[in-house]
């Protein structure tokens, strides 16, 4: 397919300021119809194919280009991904334009802006918690000394049997999404949390594991790592008030500056609450408030009157 370049004489089109805008930005730059089928490319995404070697420009865009595409024009959100091209780190913005079903494609280079030292990678032996290292298809890369010596004391075969039931969901979720992820795996009354986190300099998914079974509060068992965690976290008794929460859930209270929590809940919270009671089964819910999407994930704690809920902020991750 012939991509066309706006012509910069001799086209009305060209004394507009915005194509020539699109023509002499420095990065990429490009617009696609709702079938995903590009439309318009600028200098620099060209220079940018030939300096990588690709073939075509498509191979400059992330793997789920038409899926961002569609999404971009049912939402009218701006949505953004990242891919890796000729050993560099692309990073996406989708707009969805005013003019019909075209949608608008902004690219820059960001490995420049990327550590070469990510703490995310730093996977030390002497740290006393478990530490993995794993590809997004599951095959262990690392495990640190932590690890072995809880495979030995529960009499476990692999390492997979120590991650929660629905690890590869996990695995995948946090592959796909780069949102850090948070589950527990319970073995005879031993609660492990295991937190899922995306490597920075990699497409591998780092794994901490945390023991917290000697938690003094049990109703508060899987809250041994709230600070910590990267996404809100918060608890309620049964009838959906809340008892607990952390760090990035106030810190959301305080940007929204919302007089409480629960104006950030599901409007259905209390009933998630009474329904995750009754069933001991951990349900899920999304909401939108303030133009932000937050995907709720409500657990019951075992063997008590208590809920904890894990928020995701999914505004930038629609698709």
């Amino acid at each position: 397919m012939m991509i066309p370049l706006y012509s910069s004489t001799g086209s009305d089109d060209s004394s507009k300021l915005e194509d020539k805008f699109a023509l002499a930005n420095p990065n990429p730059v490009l617009s696609s119809g709702a079938d995903g089928e590009l439309l318009f490319v600028n200098p620099a995404a060209i220079n940018l194919r030939r300096e990588f070697k690709l073939k075509t420009i498509d191979a400059l865009l992330p793997d789920n280009h038409k899926g961002l595409v569609k999404a971009c024009l049912k939402t009218g959100a701006i949505l953004t991904s990242e891919c890796n091209s000729g050993g560099h780190n692309i990073a996406w913005s989708y707009q969805a334009s005013d003019e019909g079903e075209v949608v608008y494609l902004y690219g820059v280079d960001i490995s420049k802006y990327k550590s070469k030292a990510s703490n995310t990678d730093v996977l030390p032996d002497t740290n006393p918690e478990p530490v993995i290292l794993m590809s997004k298809n599951g095959a262990v890369k690392y495990n640190n000394s932590a690890v072995t010596r809880l495979l030995e004391e529960l009499v476990l075969p692999n390492i997979i049997d120590l991650l929660p039931m629905n690890h590869y969901c996990l695995l995948e979720a946090v592959a796909n999404t780069s949102v850090p992820l948070t589950e527990e795996r319970n073995f005879d009354g031993r609660l492990l949390v295991w937190t899922y986190k995306l490597s920075e300099t990699s497409k591998d998914v780092c794994i901490y594991g945390h023991d917290i079974d000697e938690c003094i509060s049990k109703i508060f068992s899987v809250e041994g790592i709230p600070r910590t965690n990267s996404g809100p976290v918060l608890s309620t008794d049964i009838d959906g008030v809340p008892k607990y929460i952390n760090y990035a859930t106030s810190k959301i209270v305080n940007e929204l500056e919302l007089n409480s929590i629960e104006d950030i809940l599901p409007k259905r919270h209390a009933s998630l609450v009474r329904a995750c009671v009754v069933t001991d089964t951990p349900l899920s819910d999304e909401c939108i408030k303030f133009n932000r999407s937050f995907m709720w994930s409500y657990h019951p704690v075992k063997d008590s009157r208590y809920i904890c809920i894990y928020g995701q902020d999914v505004t930038e991750g629609e698709c």
